[in-house]
């Protein structure tokens, strides 16, 4: 009997740990749902047996004006005495209907008075207008901006149970973040149920830098997936150094040890908001951005009635808005960090209850982290927590947190910047530089964290969400985050519902979402709340494929198709019907409107037709999020969204101007560079908006100038320098100044030929003719030398000319251009060495000496001059951009100008006349002075300036000295001598 009990017993604990270890392995590797997995509810649309198309009968929302017209109805209802203010009184006197009394109960006309107003069009304030209109309530939401203006589309994009709430409630002991934690796991996996064409599952990854923090790291994501259970997804594994490596090469290989890697979801915030929004308003609400709260209406017990607002849109096309008034049995606050502003129209006493706190988040490049791995750094240099993730085909990075004040659109610190910048260059590898400049765009949200206004410490701040009443019926909803809008917005119609002793009711006709009579939404609408049942707009006909159907049938580019069922879900059938034909082979539809971003003209008209889109900013920030990804982007997509809402809106010119400046605002704050702020559309439509300064060009190898040539690449020999090529900046940029340059070096030709030949007149009355002559053919000589030159030579000769795409007459011009330059350089010298031996001989006996001394001192003179007019004019066949060749031009005109006005000065008697004189040598003056002036500004406006001066110079000195010759060979005939160029005077 002994030895089957000695066998019995290793036998029971050896079955009870494979049994154990067995479940625990199927628990951790069990088959998971995955959201968006699923064929769609809907299938999608198909091709009949005659070949016709039977495309999708999605239910149409209520357009805004008939929204805002069923808000004004809402007045009609009488409910007893209304409180009488200043403004009430005159309406009463003036016998204003929306100043008489009001019953909640109904009126005469037979429009009823809504059960709850809601103001704040964020993530909780639609939330609770669909969840109220989903139990058989009248609601009614209205926002003063746009729905999720604020916090809710500048969070961290994270749908997030907390890994450092969890971390505190262990340490910390603290059963409410631990109750926070709980919550927003449940409130996840609704959130990846209800929308799974907005969000997703992602893994993110801890970096494990020491031994000891594999255990601890692995601990805490293992009970985070524990408490997620049922809802949970994907459970959480450690990686060695090079899988670690492999899932995220951009990882600094030094101190790290391995990482684990946890899955959590992500989203696109203000698309999910306005996606509820307006399945709020499928289901009934009453739903209207753009609408501002003035004011709130009591009766005469001091219990709120009502609300006055007014249309913000109607000041924007430059009318006077009309208030009105909203009647409801209830209102509730959900204005995130403007809560106190409206708890202070109800009671200007109330204690604040909000301590705002800015987190900053900055977008960079895509290339920063793989497109499905995301990162966190779970100690940063001061504590706090950053998050490192893939969006949008960008990186998002951020966020901070740091107290600041409350405004609309807050604008990210230089030094918040900076600090989430240096805190990633710590975990990425040390030959990946984080610039600023690789910063596309920069944001900060207001993170409206909350204190509990009946709390004796009044210090201490709520992490999750707070519902509390005031004495007049104020029902407030503040704090909490975007993962638990669904709980809180129940918790808030659950309260609605108690205090105002509302009652709901089975929706009798629900509508069709899907836009199918096949099905029904799985939700039971049976009064109750079912919003973690309800699928939202575009849920229904969703699936992992149907972008494949998109490109099937319109034809769309494949990002794009992926974009638009991503964004939009089954409604991505109609934004790809409403963009407009490429007229190219492919794609056949869909006009970008940025050629960086795969957003298209079909979702501007459709943010226009069904998602109350009022203004160009709420179609960059938050129906497209391209001023989210890219600030610069979406300033040269401004003209094209303008252009569009106009068509569809009707917007006068003043209204397109004001849309304008006021987009252009907005963006600095999604960090746009302060010197684009003062941008006109035309330097947009133009391209000058996107010129960057020395800054931003030295960040980039491709604003070079002219583009980086690799040695191994080279055709030239080492130090030989090699032709620019075609497609150089510096060539793009010569094309639009090729008539300038030519005209400046015409007219500098001529102007040197005037100076020359002027100089070397012993006696102006002696072959003053043939000396004019003379100069004229030396200047066709060269014009025709260099042509012949530069049509026989070929691409020997290194001239930006000859390799290029440009046409003959391109050519010509630089043919011409720089042979000309380069001899009128050995004129220079001559004249200029001419000038000064004359000036130092001047009267003396050596001024008609022809003895070898005197021709030995005027070949010194004369080499030293000409080398460095040729060192000056030598610059110009190797120049390396059209600023070089101005300062050459510059540099040896501005010398031999100069001394031509000395020179006229002295002579004054050259000219004959002295207004003549005068003229030239004001000119002479005048344009020495604009040389210097020219070298300060950009180089296009160089060459044009430079350019019409010296063609006036050139007209004018030939005319002064073309008469002056004419008058002298009328009076005298004098003897001619290149040696003197003065009449000697002892």
């Amino acid at each position: 009997m002994a030895k089957p009990r000695r066998f019995v017993r290793p036998f029971l604990y050896t079955s009870a740990a494979a049994i154990a270890g067995g479940s625990a392995l199927y628990y951790i590797y069990r088959p998971r749902k995955i959201p968006g997995s699923d064929p769609a509810s809907v299938p999608p649309p198909r091709y009949t047996e005659d070949g016709r198309f039977q495309p999708p009968r999605f239910p149409l929302v209520k357009t805004r004006d008939e929204q805002i017209a069923d808000l004004k109805r809402s007045s009609s209802s009488p409910a007893g005495t209304v409180k009488i203010t200043k403004k009430g009184v005159l309406e009463h006197l003036t016998g204003s209907q929306e100043a008489g009394p009001v019953e909640a109960k109904g009126s005469q006309n037979g429009y009823e008075a809504y059960d709850l107003l809601v103001i704040g069009g964020g993530a909780t304030g639609s939330g609770i207008a669909l969840d109220a209109a989903t139990r058989g309530l009248k609601v009614a939401l209205v926002e003063r901006e746009d729905f999720a203006s604020g916090t809710s589309s500048k969070s961290t994009k994270l749908v997030h149970g907390g890994v450092r709430y969890l971390e505190k409630a262990v340490w910390d002991l603290d059963y409410n973040q631990y109750k926070l934690v709980k919550e927003a796991l449940r409130e996840r996996k609704y959130f990846l149920d209800t929308a799974p064409h907005l969000s997703n599952w992602l893994p993110i990854m801890i970096p494990v830098q020491k031994w000891w923090q594999a255990p601890y790291f692995w601990a805490g994501t293992k009970f985070y997936d524990f408490l997620a259970g049922s809802e949970g997804i994907e459970s959480s594994y450690f990686l060695t150094k090079s899988k670690a490596l492999d899932a995220f090469p951009m990882l600094k290989q030094e101190n790290l040890f391995g990482a684990l890697v946890y899955y959590d979801g992500a989203h696109n915030d203000s698309r999910m908001n306005v996606s509820i929004a307006m399945t709020a308003a499928l289901y009934g609400a009453t739903v209207v951005n753009h609408i501002e709260v003035t004011g709130l209406q009591k009766d005469v017990n001091g219990k709120l009635v009502g609300a006055r607002v007014k249309d913000k849109v109607q000041e924007k096309n430059g009318q006077q808005p009309q208030e009105f008034s909203i009647k409801a049995k209830g209102i509730i606050n959900a204005t995130g960090p403007f809560t106190d502003a409206v708890r202070k129209m109800d009671e200007p006493e109330a204690p604040e209850i909000v301590a705002p706190s800015s987190g900053v988040h900055v977008i960079l490049p895509g290339y920063y982290s793989p497109s499905k791995m995301g990162l966190i750094d779970p100690k940063t240099s001061d504590g706090r927590v950053i998050f490192f993730l893939p969006w949008q085909g960008n990186t998002i990075a951020g966020t901070t947190d740091a107290p600041t004040a409350i405004s609309q659109n807050p604008i990210a610190g230089e030094e918040e910047i900076n600090w989430i910048l240096s805190e990633i260059q710590a975990y990425l590898a040390p030959d990946l530089n984080v610039r600023r400049g690789d910063v596309l765009a920069a944001w900060s949200g207001i993170r409206p964290l909350v204190k509990d206004p009946h709390s004796k410490n009044t210090e201490s701040l709520v992490r999750n969400h707070l519902i509390t009443v005031s004495e007049s019926g104020l029902l407030t909803c503040a704090g909490g985050k975007w993962t638990t809008y669904r709980q809180m917005s129940e918790e808030a119609v659950d309260e609605a519902i108690k205090r105002y002793r509302l009652k709901t009711s089975p929706l009798l006709r629900v509508p069709r979402v899907s836009g199918s009579e096949m099905i029904d939404d799985a939700a039971p609408l049976d009064g109750s709340c079912q919003t973690h049942q309800v699928r939202l707009i575009g849920a229904h006909g969703f699936s992992n494929t149907l972008f494949i159907n998109l490109i099937q049938h319109f034809g769309l580019e494949s990002i794009v198709a992926k974009h638009l069922t991503e964004s939009y879900g089954d409604r991505a059938w109609t934004v790809a019907a409403l963009s407009a034909p490429t007229e190219k082979r492919y794609p056949v539809r869909g006009l970008k409107i940025s050629a960086l971003y795969p957003f298209i003209d079909g979702e501007i008209r459709y943010a226009v037709r069904h998602e109350y889109a009022q203004t160009a900013v709420d179609v960059l920030a938050r129906r497209t999020r391209l001023a989210f990804l890219n600030a610069q982007a979406a300033l040269e997509a401004l003209p094209t969204v303008i252009d569009l809402m106009t068509e569809e809106l009707g917007w006068s010119k003043k209204r397109q101007e004001k849309e304008w400046h006021d987009t252009v605002q907005f963006l600095a704050s999604m960090g746009l560079a302060k010197s684009k702020l003062s941008v006109t559309r035309k330097d947009v439509e133009s391209g000058k908006a996107g010129e960057y300064d020395e800054h931003e060009r030295k960040l980039y190898s491709r604003h070079d100038r002219p583009a980086d040539t690799m040695e191994s690449d080279s055709k030239f020999v080492s130090g030989e320098k090699p032709i620019i090529s075609a497609d150089s900046p510096v060539n793009r940029q010569a094309g639009m100044t090729f008539l300038a340059t030519t005209n400046i070096v015409f007219a500098y030709a001529g102007h040197v030929g005037f100076f020359s030949f002027i100089s070397e007149m012993k006696e102006p009355e002696t072959y003053t003719k043939a000396l004019f002559l003379l100069r004229g053919c030396e200047v066709s000589m060269y014009i025709n030398v260099a042509v012949v030159i530069y049509g026989y030579a070929g691409v020997d000769v290194a001239s930006p000319a000859l390799d290029s795409t440009f046409g003959i007459l391109p050519k010509l011009a630089y043919g011409v251009a720089i042979p000309t330059i380069v001899i009128a350089g050995f004129i220079n010298g001559h004249v200029a060495a001419k000038y000064v031996y004359v000036r130092l001989y001047r009267g003396t006996d050596r001024m008609g000496l022809k003895t070898w001394g005197a021709f030995s001192r005027w070949a010194v003179i004369f080499v030293v001059f000409w080398t460095v007019a040729w060192i000056i004019a030598e610059a110009i066949p190797v120049f390396s951009n059209l600023l070089g060749l101005v300062a050459a031009l510059f540099a040896s005109w501005f010398t031999y100008g100069l001394s031509g006005v000395f020179w006229l000065y002295m002579n004054h008697g050259m000219y004959g006349e002295n207004k003549k004189k005068m003229a030239v040598t004001a000119l002479n003056v005048g344009i020495v002075f604009i040389g210097l002036i020219v070298v300060c500004l950009p180089w296009q406006s160089a060459l044009l300036v430079y350019a019409q001066f010296d063609i006036a110079q050139c007209v004018l000195g030939l005319y002064a000295a073309g008469t002056a010759i004419a008058e002298d060979s009328r009076r005298n005939k004098g003897s001619f001598s290149c040696g003197d160029n003065s009449r000697s005077k002892a």
